[in-house]
């Protein structure tokens, strides 16, 4: 039974890790129609860029809406006025590639944030790494988190000397 404590620290660890985007990974947009050169300007939405022809594209990922010519002049929106006050401090692991421009966009409020990074990398790719939370949303993935280790904890407890029981029981039956 020693193990649904240690079970539990470990879901503690892992939810604690969980809401601080460390499982959140990078995840490439698709290609855009000619080459991307720098990135002119997003949010934790959409990114823009401009391409090696001169024209802004953005993708808006969460819409299926990716490198649609921009027409209205970009405004970069990288961050609101909460996140003075509430700072966000999610763990952003490093680009996939040799970065050549970078954005990091953050929307922040007392009860939830969101951050949406962009990499552009020297081969052209674009790349976003985003990760939201809220203050309920915290609580649930440390709870399921430390469910989930004090059931294995649990499970392995009772897994272990159930098998060593039977082993032993098999060898004193003898053939």
């Amino acid at each position: 039974m020693v193990l649904v404590p240690a079970g539990l620290a470990a879901g503690l660890l892992v939810g604690g890790e969980w809401n601080a985007g460390r499982f959140a990974r990078w995840q490439r947009l698709p290609d855009p129609p000619a080459k991307a050169v720098r990135i002119v300007g997003g949010g934790t939405e959409a990114v823009f860029i401009e391409t090696t022809d001169g024209q802004v594209y953005y993708c808006n990922p969460s819409n299926n809406r990716c490198w649609v010519k921009s027409e209205e002049p970009v405004s970069v929106a990288s961050s609101n006025e909460w996140c003075e006050q509430y700072p966000l401090h999610y763990s952003v692991s490093v680009p996939p590639g040799k970065v050549i421009d970078y954005l990091q966009t953050q929307w922040c409020h007392f009860e939830a944030g969101e951050e949406a990074d962009y990499a552009l990398l020297e081969n052209g790719s674009v790349w976003m790494w985003n990760h939201w939370d809220a203050n309920f949303l915290n609580l649930a993935r440390a709870f399921a988190a430390m469910g989930g280790g004090c059931s294995v904890g649990l499970l392995i407890s009772i897994a272990v000397p159930v098998f060593i029981w039977l082993r032993t029981r098999t060898r004193r039956a003898g053939p």
